[in-house]
């Protein structure tokens, strides 16, 4: 039995029955496709009726057709095609680069929608490599972004650097060039509005204007014929932009078109899972830099431009399952955060509502009380706050049953911060104190002298670098950076509304447990109380504060007069014994050296009267020294104010505009140094 295949030969009669071994299966390639096919078979396993192809079928052989098919199928293709086919060998450059070929790449740049015509200065291949192919024209390296149409070129950042050159070269010393080439701006390099032009153009430019005979006039027409080609050049960037413009949109639609049905399609395929209510509650935008989070539409597997199919989808189901468990996690960790917050601030409604009806006599600033955070870690509190989510809800009443005892917790609270703030005095010179009544009067006395080492101090962070103010008891104890801290954004919890504060407060700032971490003991300003005290006579180690500042002292810094004492001639500057403290440890930096002269009680009234005449002839600004009532606890609880901003904020937040009664409406911040008369120069009288 024979076949007839064209005018090959017919193939030989296969006996179907004959016995014979497998033949080795042999790999068949694209370039011995048709040799394999066209030998003849020497197996018995096949097929008689099986054709048999002869002759060879290379895609070398295609640059022998005739040259009109050649033109046909390339018309067909795109530029970028073209000038890949243009690269894979010598007859097929030499087909498509020769002035024949034109009518193809236009045909081929018709097949792309709205690119403009090829400038009259480019020829058409070149004109594809500017526009598709992405290397660089001097270097050659492969992924380059930046092509400038008005110059026609691509270069890297590297090349950029060396093969431009800026028009301030030029503007002086060839203006030829200035005015004849077209220059560009270049992102990535000096100078934001430099425009820049390309060494080849300028070199060429220059040659062909050398050639020229000056005597005859023609270089003023070839300046002129190049002012008009620039313009040309210019016109046809400025629609090539506009065509390039359009494309990226259009792909960017593209890709932004295939994430989203990428993106629904996998929704729908966890929602068949079950995943429904994570899908709708997946946190927002915000929240990435908060909790530092992948959102959803972000992820690596989502957001891919690609159609999702079923292998696609068996490849990511268990990393996406993987998400979605994260994203539970997560939102239970919310909502249990959003309970503690419910719980903390039903538990700082009883805490303010216990503090307006037991309020701290001001005769005993030591009886400071806990805050809201405070409060919140207290035994009893904390269990209620923290119950689980199995068990029923807490509510208000709860936390108002243990109103009975919030007695014992203030009591027990007070003597463990006063022991902590205790533990940091060091006075020399003075007996140890172990008893708590014992170490609580030796906190009273004038040398006991804290700073805050915080730098929470001012609400303006360029005063963080201020001199460090000098506190002494009560102000020490209600200091507020006692009771505040940064924020950390890496804490979850640090957006809960209960630690919040609100005006007056800088940004990042929330509350925290009352500490006197920050507080340390100055033994320097120490010691200089000490000598001023020394200097009036008076016991150092029984002198409290509060006396001290009943009997108000005058004094004069014997360093700043060069050591002479008041003799009733001599003009000096005499402070009050807390600007006296503030003087020598900003002047004479804390120097134990400083002696200091007590002015006589008459002079002492004089130079009082004195300082409040110059206070009352000068316009000064209010000092911020009280606090809201109603405000003490809450969210967003305001900063210390003035006088007159307090009766704004009662009006506008309280609703409270007239009878506004202190103690119940606001109350004196326990914070805040008495006020300190300025220095007064005057001419005191001779105490001795």
């Amino acid at each position: 039995m024979t076949i007839e295949n064209g005018n090959r030969e017919s193939a030989p009669d296969i006996d179907s029955n004959q016995d014979s071994k497998p033949q080795k299966k042999i790999k068949i390639t694209a370039s011995n496709g048709w040799n394999l096919v066209a030998r003849p078979s020497v197996s018995n396993s096949v097929p008689a009726t099986r054709p048999r192809p002869v002759g060879k079928a290379k895609l070398s052989g295609l640059p022998s057709l005739p040259l009109d098919i050649h033109f046909e199928i390339f018309s067909h293709l795109d530029p970028l095609d073209l000038l890949h086919l243009a690269r894979t060998t010598k007859p097929f450059r030499r087909v498509l680069m020769s002035r024949s070929a034109i009518s193809v790449w236009k045909d081929a740049r018709s097949n792309v929608v709205g690119m403009p015509e090829c400038p009259p200065s480019t020829s058409e291949p070149a004109y594809a490599n500017l526009a598709f192919d992405f290397h660089c024209h001097n270097c050659l390296t492969t992924n380059v972004r930046n092509v400038e149409w008005r110059l026609g070129v691509r270069y890297c950042v590297k090349c950029s650097k060396i093969c431009l050159l800026p028009i301030d070269d030029f503007k002086e010393k060839n203006i030829v060039v200035s005015r004849c080439l077209p220059f560009a701006k270049w992102p990535g390099l000096k100078g934001r509005d430099t425009k820049y032009c390309t060494i080849k153009a300028k070199d060429a430019l220059l040659q062909e204007f050398k050639k020229l005979d000056s005597k005859k006039g023609t270089r003023s027409s070839f300046i002129k014929q190049k002012q008009i080609e620039r313009d040309v050049i210019i016109a046809h960037a400025k629609k090539c932009q506009g065509w390039a413009d359009r494309v990226q949109a259009m792909r960017s639609d593209e890709l932004d078109d295939l994430r989203c049905r990428r993106k629904e399609d996998i929704e729908n395929r966890l929602s068949q899972l079950g995943w429904d209510y994570e899908l709708d509650w997946m946190p927002r935008c915000h929240s990435r830099y908060t909790y530092g989070l992948v959102l959803f539409h972000e992820h690596a597997l989502v957001r891919q431009p690609k159609l999702l199919t079923d292998r696609s989808w068996n490849n990511i189901k268990s990393e996406m399952i993987e998400f979605m468990e994260g994203m539970k996690a997560f939102r239970l960790g919310r909502e249990r955060v959003a309970t503690l917050q419910r719980r903390r601030q039903s538990a700082s409604t009883v805490l303010r509502d216990f503090k307006q009806t037991h309020r701290p006599i001001v005769d005993t600033p030591e009886l400071i009380m806990p805050g809201a955070a405070d409060f919140w870690e207290w035994q009893p509190v904390s269990a209620l706050i923290n119950r689980p989510r199995s068990e029923p809800d807490v509510t208000l009443k709860q936390f108002q049953n243990i109103s009975d005892i919030i007695h014992a917790f203030f009591d027990s609270w007070r003597r463990e911060s006063a022991m902590d703030i205790m533990m940091k005095l060091d006075i020399k010179d003075l007996p140890y104190a172990g008893e708590y009544l014992l170490r609580l009067q030796q906190m009273r006395l004038a040398v006991s002298v804290f700073t805050c080492q915080k730098g929470l101090c001012h609400n303006d962070p360029y005063e963080a670098e201020k001199p460090h103010q000098y506190m002494y008891y009560p102000e020490y104890l209600h200091h507020r950076c006692n009771r505040i801290r940064r924020i950390d954004w890496g804490d979850p919890d640090d957006a809960s509304p209960p630690l919040s504060l609100g005006n007056g407060y800088r940004s990042g700032i929330v509350r925290q447990p009352w500490s006197c971490e920050d507080l340390e003991y100055d033994e320097k300003a120490s010691r200089v109380v000490k000598k001023i005290l020394l200097a009036c006579g008076w016991n150092w180690k029984t002198m409290t504060v509060k006396e001290l500042d009943k009997l108000d002292p005058r004094l004069v810094c014997l360093k700043c007069t060069y050591g002479h004492r008041c003799d009733g001639e001599r003009r000096v500057s005499v402070r009050s014994w807390r600007n006296a403290v503030v003087h020598c440890m900003q002047t004479h930096w804390g120097s134990n050296a400083i002696e200091w002269e007590k002015v006589s009680d008459a002079d002492a009234e004089k130079a009082r009267n004195l300082a409040v005449k110059a206070k009352n002839g000068h316009a000064e600004p209010a000092v911020a020294e009280w606090r809201c009532a109603h405000c003490q606890d809450i969210p967003l609880e305001p900063e210390k104010m003035t006088l007159a901003a307090l009766h704004s904020h009662l009006g506008d937040s309280h609703n409270v505009h007239e009878e506004r009664l202190e103690g119940k409406d606001y109350t004196r911040a326990m914070d805040v140094a008495p006020y300190r008369l300025h220095a007064i120069d005057m001419v005191p009288q001779p105490t001795m």
